[in-house]
């Protein structure tokens, strides 16, 4: 598919904002569409997936094959997620697909379908599972040391369940260039649902298209001629992805000083308002308790 300049977003003097729907799968299931009913959003983000996630959702793959995901972006799809996400044009940024991104992704279409968004555009992104190719890593040399320990995989000699390589968020702007409105992904590094968006819309992704630079390039190529401090901002971007891809943590659920916190049990989901330029501002959506101040944000 090629880019149309269509595709673009539209470099405005004002932030992007993007909303985080959780942190983990298992996290408050409708959430997310509490979050895009209260608040204008450009995004939507949502990290479902931590280490131990993977193995489970690879050992539910293995029994069934249609599975391997996170089900909880079904529930809150079909409670009126996809809906609310056509009528206000936010796009989604997942990584819910897990081991099975591509089951995932035909789930999302289903429920995309029952509305009558027929054009719903859904880009998968994958790549991360390297376990058919482990066998081939570990006769070539390539013994993966733990950090700490120094023990190599053939040390250890239990059964691999899974094994992934961190994707980035090149793929993701890259998808979003082409017009994608909703990307499952796999493993991607969590702050890379953020950074992807950011590539898309501050015009890095269309810039990259333009030069002919492929996915591989270093992300800081991809900026435009203009900018000079290209991993300056690629740092601050990293930033903010960090901060929102835990969910409420960054609004008061994870600050030491708990007492402060307003209504803990129904903590309000963050937003990151992001310049182009790399300028961050942490806020949260509206209703519901928890707080956003210097203290919180420095802890998480």
């Amino acid at each position: 598919m090629t880019v149309s300049k269509s595709n673009v977003a539209v470099l405005a003097d004002g932030p992007i904002r993007i909303g985080s729907g959780g942190g983990f799968w298992g996290d408050r299931p409708l959430a997310p569409l509490d979050l895009l009913k209260s608040d204008d959003l450009d995004y939507l983000m949502i990290d479902y997936l931590a280490e131990l996630t993977l193995s489970i959702m690879t050992k539910q793959k293995r029994r069934d094959p249609s599975s391997g995901w996170a089900t909880d972006l079904e529930l809150w799809l079909a409670a009126g997620g996809i809906d609310a996400l056509r009528k206000k044009s936010v796009k989604l940024v997942t990584n819910a697909g897990g081991a099975n991104p591509e089951s995932c992704a035909r789930m999302v279409l289903e429920q995309a379908n029952k509305i009558g968004w027929h054009d719903c555009k859904v880009a998968v992104i994958s790549g991360d599972d390297i376990l058919p190719r482990l066998d081939y890593l570990l006769e070539n040399g390539e013994e993966l040391t733990h950090f700490e320990s120094g023990e190599t995989i053939s040390d250890n000699g239990a059964e691999m369940m899974s094994a992934n390589a961190y994707l980035g968020a090149g793929p993701i702007g890259s998808a979003l260039e082409i017009g994608a409105d909703i990307i499952i992904t796999g493993r991607v590094a969590d702050a890379s649902l953020v950074v992807g968006c950011m590539l898309h819309s501050a015009g890095w992704a269309y810039n990259a298209f333009q030069l002919g630079l492929t996915r591989e390039s270093p992300i800081a190529d991809w900026a435009p001629e203009h900018i000079t401090n290209p991993l300056d901002i690629l740092a601050q971007w990293t930033v903010a992805g960090h901060l929102i891809e835990c969910g409420a943590q960054v609004c008061g659920g994870n600050y030491s000083n708990w007492a402060e916190v307003p209504n803990l049990a129904t903590l309000t989901l963050p937003i990151a308002e992001i310049y182009v330029d790399g300028v961050v501002k942490i806020t949260r959506g509206q209703g519901g308790g928890g707080m956003v101040k210097r203290g919180i944000v420095a802890e998480q």
